[in-house]
């Protein structure tokens, strides 16, 4: 009996243990509550974060980068050969809707700088412009269900100084007018005819919808054809 009348007094303690006791139990219970809102808040972003519109259709969207040797695929004709062979033959395997090939936003194949000039406005240069630039098979935009605006996507054997524009860029420099068919340039380059606008993607960040402009180049070049000197790789 007096053992257990000593433990008892042990295991009550005095006030300020059982002070102590109380606010360790407190402060786990406050813990265990701001873990589980986190974990609540966390769950709803993830579920944000799949049903966000990036601009194109994610919904069963694979995407796979290739590396080809030197040896033998130095010609670019050659590696546009294979990248439409691989096309082809990807198209036909089970489930799948459709094929294609180029940069998937937000990784661009260059980034183009510079000042940028109108044809419309001779002389006229543009404030200094940082943009995406996306090299993309023909049928890139209908795979991705990334919309065409205005004008039209890439034709087959579309010329190199083709370009299509994001939305957000036609509204800015054509506010009142169609951007189709007028021709643009870094300072400096060729100048490049706008057949299409395109939808906006989320370029730099998941709430950026209309932030910055994005360029979309035929992937297949001409022989000897250089890359632009205002984009770097």
């Amino acid at each position: 009996v007096d053992v257990l009348k000593r433990e008892t007094r042990s295991m009550t303690g005095s006030k300020g243990s059982r002070w102590l006791r109380s606010g360790l139990v407190v402060a786990e219970v406050t813990l265990a509550i701001v873990l589980l809102v986190g974990a609540a808040l966390m769950a709803r972003s993830l579920v944000k974060l799949q049903t966000l519109d990036r601009g194109f259709d994610t919904n069963g969207l694979i995407a796979l980068r290739v590396g080809l040797p030197v040896g033998g695929y130095s010609d670019v004709y050659v590696r546009d050969e294979f990248t439409q062979r691989l096309i082809d033959r990807a198209a036909g395997l089970p489930g799948v809707t459709g094929t294609s090939a180029g940069a998937l936003p937000p990784e661009a194949n260059m980034v183009g700088f510079g000042k940028l000039e109108r044809r419309d406005r001779p002389g006229g240069l543009a404030g200094e412009l940082v943009g995406p630039l996306y090299l993309v098979w023909p049928n890139y935009f209908q795979t991705l269900g990334l919309p065409i605006r205005a004008g039209r996507a890439f034709a087959a054997e579309e010329p190199r100084d083709s370009v299509i524009v994001s939305e957000t860029f036609a509204a800015r420099y054509w506010p009142n007018q169609s951007a189709v068919g007028q021709q643009i340039r870094w300072e400096g380059e060729e100048w490049l005819t706008i057949v299409g606008v395109t939808g906006e993607v989320r370029q730099l960040g998941l709430d950026d919808s209309t932030g910055s402009f994005e360029f979309y180049q035929p992937l297949r070049r001409p022989r000897g054809l250089p890359p632009p000197k205002n984009f770097r790789s």
